[in-house]
């Protein structure tokens, strides 16, 4: 697929390589998940690289920082890491609001994700987009019933509704 390239002021017309992996639970692809992810890592060779399910220091990944391996591997100039949860898999914790990057060394161990790029960045923001059921720590409060919720189906399967013309 061609590309066109786009101004982005300091680097000139650029194309960019985006892209996202799941790392099942810190697992990566093997038993040395640690090689595995970084030799994978470099052979997408990719600009930006987001990844879900990144772990740092737990037990299951071999005490890894997978986000700083697979900066390092794909030659990222800089990186985050946004824990989202403390703790072995047991023990999980919610850490809403925290990144990491490659001066900072946290205490304990986290899950969570990472972003890492090859292209400078300017700033460092992390937008909380809410929590999902299946941990106690994320549990939401159940929310009030709409009193009139929009129709459900697709429309030729809808009941019509009752109207009067004056």
């Amino acid at each position: 697929m061609a590309a066109s390239g786009r101004t982005i002021e300091g680097l000139g017309s650029v194309t960019m390589r985006i892209g996202t992996w799941n790392t099942l639970s810190g697992s990566a692809v093997s038993a040395n998940a640690t090689d595995t992810l970084a030799a994978s890592v470099a052979r997408l060779d990719l600009d930006v690289l987001g990844l879900n399910e990144v772990d740092y220091r737990l037990e299951r990944s071999g005490f890894a920082d997978q986000a700083r391996d697979a900066a390092l591997a794909m030659g990222a100039v800089d990186w985050r890491f946004g824990p989202s949860f403390r703790g072995e898999d047991r023990a999980r914790i919610s850490v809403p609001g925290t990144l990491f990057g490659p001066a900072d060394e946290p205490r304990g161990s986290h899950y969570g994700i990472a972003l890492l790029s090859r292209i400078p960045v300017r700033r460092w923001h992390r937008l909380e987009l809410g929590q999902t059921g299946g941990h106690s720590a994320n549990r939401q409060r159940p929310r009030r019933a709409d009193p009139h919720p929009p129709p459900r189906g697709p429309p030729w399967a809808r009941r019509p509704t009752a109207t009067t013309c004056g």
